[in-house]
């Protein structure tokens, strides 16, 4: 099929899957989705239990589930129980379960891009669009409505009108950077408003194949070097300033795409034990780069640090993926398959249902009077509740929201990435 007859076809109907190979789908990504959801649940758990040992140290500050819209989370100097202290330091490697989902959507998009781009000889990159519109906006917008509803009755899930509008046109991010994280349910959509953005240019590269793609990622690896060369040596510069910022996390969608296009790891048939060591290794260069680089803490480490650190979280990331990719689905239980493909939802809703089960628990224990292990009990018990309301909530989301945006986006889709 030539160029030309693909750009006048009906999207109204899908193209013969024959003509494109065969299905792309690997099940074993689903799992990798869901322990990416998992670290960055973990962390805000974590970050939770911080909030509340410093609003015992510190009365003023806020607890988890009390963020009022005009609250942007201030750096109060205090000092938790030392064994605590690291495993808080060891928890924000969990940070970094967003760039897994950064590498894996780029490499997957990537992929399917450039199998539509070889088999028709060009890129429907206004089918790409539609798709995307279908499978992010709906649970996106309604989500936004439905905090912006409930913070009419639950002031503590309000965000100001800024940070809303800029939610509203992807750009959610760019607030963060320039005037800090508030700690409101809204906020983890910052990573949708990287990914939007890039979105929004890959498609025209993909279409001019593999070269350009080589061209744009090397280039887009250059460029968050120099920010965060250009972070460090700037005064006061701080994490908010650095995380957030789409010059930096494209390091992680560069690298992704430069893996679908150099590597085949679906094809790979190691053995387990191989694959558990890589995954060992992938962490490892987490933890080096939280608990040693410091690359995630509140004030910037310097040059050396953030350079180091994001090499270290990049390298961990590409193992990580390694050691999934290609893995048979049998190795992981088919519920973690299922909470992967519902991932999407379990990242929007999670940060909500943990703040309200949060603040209802530690309302009805009185939390100035816990000691360190009453606390941790509390903010176990929350987790798990959290967890399983927000696994309710995805659920619900995907089979009843989604879903039918999902089956409308298969009349534009022409490389099947799901199975039959």
């Amino acid at each position: 099929m030539c160029a030309t007859q693909v750009m006048q076809t009906s999207t109204s109907e899908p193209i013969s899957n024959d003509s494109l190979g065969k299905r792309f789908y690997q099940p074993e990504l689903d799992a990798l989705r869901f322990l990416a959801f998992l670290l960055v649940f973990c962390r805000h758990v974590f970050s939770a239990y911080g909030l509340v040992k410093k609003h015992q140290a510190v009365p003023s500050a806020p607890m988890p589930g009390e963020i009022s819209s005009a609250t942007t989370i201030s750096h109060v100097s205090y000092h938790l129980n030392p064994t605590w202290e690291m495993i808080q330091s060891l928890a924000q490697s969990c940070d970094f379960g967003v760039c897994l989902f950064f590498f894996l959507s780029s490499f997957l998009i990537t992929r399917l891009l450039l199998i539509e781009q070889k088999s028709t000889g060009t890129v429907a990159i206004r089918d790409f669009y539609i798709r995307r519109t279908l499978r992010i906006w709906p649970l996106y917008f309604f989500f936004l409505g439905v905090v912006t509803l409930l913070s009419v009755w639950i002031p503590s899930v309000r965000s100001t009108e800024w940070r809303v509008i800029t939610s509203l046109v992807f750009v959610a991010n760019w607030t963060i950077v320039l005037h800090g994280f508030a700690g409101t349910p809204i906020e983890p959509l910052w990573s949708i408003s990287v990914e939007e953005q890039f979105y929004l240019i890959w498609p025209a590269f993909a279409a001019f194949g593999k070269k350009m793609i080589i061209a744009i990622s090397s280039l887009f690896m250059i460029v968050p070097i120099c920010i965060l060369i250009y972070s460090g040596h700037r005064p006061q510069t701080i994490n908010s300033n650095i995380w957030p910022n789409s010059l930096v996390q494209c390091l992680f969608f560069s690298c992704g795409a430069l893996t679908a296009i150099f590597s085949k790891p679906e094809n790979r048939r190691w053995k387990v034990s191989k694959r558990l060591s890589i995954l060992l290794g992938g962490f490892a260069c987490w933890l080096f780069a939280s608990a040693v680089c410091h690359v995630v803490r509140t004030e910037s480490p310097g040059v050396v640090s953030l350079v180091a650190g994001y090499f270290f979280v990049l390298l961990g990331t590409f193992l990580i993926f390694t050691a999934f990719a290609g893995a048979p689905s049998s190795l992981f239980p088919k519920v973690t398959l299922y909470l992967g493909k519902i991932s999407y939802g379990l990242y929007v809703f999670h940060v909500l249902c943990l703040s309200l089960v949060m603040k209802i628990l530690f309302s009805l224990t009185g939390h100035g009077s816990l000691s360190t292990s009453h606390v941790a009990i509390v903010i176990g018990i929350a987790a798990l509740l959290g967890l399983g309301i927000t696994i309710l909530c995805a659920t619900a989301s995907y089979h009843f929201l989604e879903k039918p945006f999902i089956r409308l986006k298969k009349r534009f889709t022409l490389v099947k990435s799901r199975p039959a």
